[in-house]
């Protein structure tokens, strides 16, 4: 596992470097550790106009997952204007549903309930989570 100094990576770390987190998640113990960055140059990145679109359009028919997208709504360089747009293709492509639009979910803090942002449900498969004030690493900032 490696990170630079200037990255917390401890929540993150923690929970995708649990044997058990890891068993959960179906993934083989031949898979490599999660790594919060990759020291070596050997990473062979590919930039894709779908992403992982795909993925989501085989997984959703099956019936067989709930998903929840986790997303920020300050972040620039990945802007969840992209992530909402897929969202839209999909439900239209596959008939989903919208449960509930752009709920606001909220916590409690030291200074009482706050709007932490808003859920976007689709059918019972798709949730969109929305985290406020936050960029696209929503779950490592908000661990």
């Amino acid at each position: 596992m490696w990170a630079p100094p200037c990255v917390d990576s401890v929540g993150i770390d923690n929970i995708l470097l649990d044997r058990d987190n890891r068993k959960a998640m179906g993934i083989p113990e031949s898979v490599q550790d999660y790594s919060m960055c990759n020291i070596n140059d050997d990473f062979d990145y590919d930039r894709s106009l779908t992403g992982s679109y795909w993925v989501y359009q085989k997984l959703l028919p099956l019936n067989q997952y709930k998903i929840t997208i986790y997303s920020g709504d300050s972040d620039p360089a990945v802007p969840y204007a992209g992530t909402i747009t897929w969202i839209n293709k999909i439900r239209k492509e596959l008939s989903l549903p919208t449960e509930d639009y752009w709920r606001p979910w909220y916590t409690t803090t030291l200074n009482g309930r706050q709007n932490s942002g808003s859920v976007w449900q689709l059918s019972n498969q798709l949730k969109l989570v929305v985290f406020k004030g936050i960029g696209h690493m929503a779950p490592q900032w908000n661990l």
